[in-house]
């Protein structure tokens, strides 16, 4: 900015002058309609057009295509106004200079609007047959693909805000109802030039799959998807993640604890280090490595993550699900499971109800685990009295909360962890009386052969 521009704009600012004659005057001792004043005008108009939506927001780790996607959207919306003041001198070089962006990315909105300026002007201003077809071509295409986006992004959002919101849900009746969607929408995978829409077709395709336990297609799907982001010539970090962690959960539902561990992985690898999506990463890494019996690896990832400011000042449900994750770690170093760890005399239970007592209210949900960990910390510790008393709560909470159509892995878990006292902490007694149910939800024999001897 000029310095007389910069004092054309601060006197407006101050002085609120209502018409160009006296600011002229009072500013710059001229006539408004000088050539010097007039210039000085249109020089801080055009700085300021160009200065609208200026701000771009720090977003740390973001990939750097990121700032050409801010570029687009505020580029739109600068487009709005220049087209309510009707600047088209401003607007058509600064669309011919950002259309090709927005094309590329898959921006359909702002694309609709460039190219019905540009098809406009080429067929009735500046008459051009082949620059009015090229855009007619591209309006008429992006009405199209907006319209099939939109309609997956509406078929995708009403069966997942049913299966995330909804605890009972007839998961049949709704298999049928994904079953038209997929139908409906199948004609257009890999035909539309949309991102959105194959992110919600494919996430359609794995709910379906995920509702009837086919994990296994569920990774297929996630692949899938990962094939068609490969395919772009442009990164979309945001869904390539997304793609990973569903493959990496249910690569965990399979047992397929390896190679979880390798998309994890790759997560993370995708991550900025202090970030919230890192640390729900994290979360991800805890879960795979505890599922690996690799505990020693777990608790340092846990130290870490337990004094890293995004942690500390978050308030998420990563939080929360990382302590739960700490009181087990606690278990495990009580059972000597841990090598080399040192144990806080502090109870990390009571540690964890002080800080989230709403989860004692969740009856069905994490109030159990709680209940769980309380009852494993009694038995290490040798609190009889307490034994018997989670026991009785596990066996209350069990049958109230928890059928047998909702969780089979849930109730198999409790009925074991029942035996252990049943049995008096007898290893031979406990796989006799529990032979149906995997040994591998239980601490392991040598804790239980050093706690039944002690």
């Amino acid at each position: 900015m000029t310095k007389d521009e910069l004092l054309l704009f601060k006197g407006i600012q101050i002085a609120n002058y209502q018409t160009d004659i006296i600011a002229a005057l009072e500013i710059f001792g001229i006539k408004s309609n000088t050539p010097k004043y007039q210039k000085i005008k249109k020089g801080l108009t055009d700085r300021l057009y160009d200065a609208i939506l200026f701000t771009t927001p720090s977003l740390k780790g973001a990939h750097k295509q990121m700032d050409e996607l801010v570029d687009i959207n505020k580029t739109g919306s600068i487009l709005s106004i220049l087209g309510f003041l009707q600047r088209r001198d401003l607007s058509l070089p600064l669309i011919e200079e950002k259309f090709a962006k927005a094309y590329k990315y898959f921006m359909h909105n702002e694309v609709l609007s460039m190219a019905h300026t540009m098809r406009l002007y080429y067929g009735l201003t500046e008459p051009n047959i082949s620059r009015y077809q090229y855009y007619h071509q591209i309006f008429a295409d992006t009405i199209q693909y907006l319209n099939v986006e939109l309609k997956a992004s509406l078929y995708y959002e009403s069966i997942n805000i049913r299966f995330g919101k909804i605890k009972k849900v007839n998961k049949a009746e709704m298999a049928i109802e994904i079953t038209g969607y997929l139908e409906e929408l199948a004609p257009f995978e890999g035909r539309v030039r949309s991102l959105k829409f194959h992110r919600d077709y494919y996430s359609l395709k794995m709910v379906y799959h995920h509702i009837q336990n086919h994990y296994a297609e569920v990774v297929q799907v996630c692949d899938q998807l990962l094939h068609y982001l490969d395919s772009l010539d442009f990164v979309s970090q945001v869904i390539r993640r997304f793609a990973v962690r569903q493959k990496a959960e249910h690569l965990l539902l399979m047992g397929d604890n390896d190679n979880a561990l390798i998309e994890v992985n790759r997560i993370v690898s995708l991550e900025v280090e202090g970030t919230t999506p890192w640390l729900n990463s994290n979360k991800m890494l805890l879960l795979v490595l505890l599922n690996k019996k690799d505990y020693s690896q777990a608790n340092l990832i846990h130290e870490k993550l337990s004094v890293s400011n995004v942690y500390k000042n978050i308030k998420s449900v990563f939080k929360r699900q990382i302590a739960l994750i700490g009181v087990y770690l606690y278990l495990f170093k009580l059972m000597d499971m841990i090598p080399g760890s040192s144990v806080d005399t502090k109870s990390e239970i009571k540690k964890y109800l002080n800080e989230y007592p709403e989860y004692t209210r969740d009856k069905a949900a994490m109030n159990i685990p709680i209940i769980i960990a309380q009852l494993l910390e009694a038995i290490v510790l040798k609190k009889e009295s307490d034994v018997f008393d989670r026991m009785e709560a596990l066996k209350k909470y069990s049958s109230r909360y928890i059928t047998k159509s909702d969780s089979i892995r849930s109730n198999c878990f409790i009925n074991m962890l029942l035996e252990v006292v049943h049995n008096n902490y007898h290893v031979v007694a406990i796989e006799r009386h529990a032979k149906n149910i995997t040994l591998n939800l239980l601490p392991t024999k040598k804790f239980l052969q050093k706690r039944r001897q002690s």
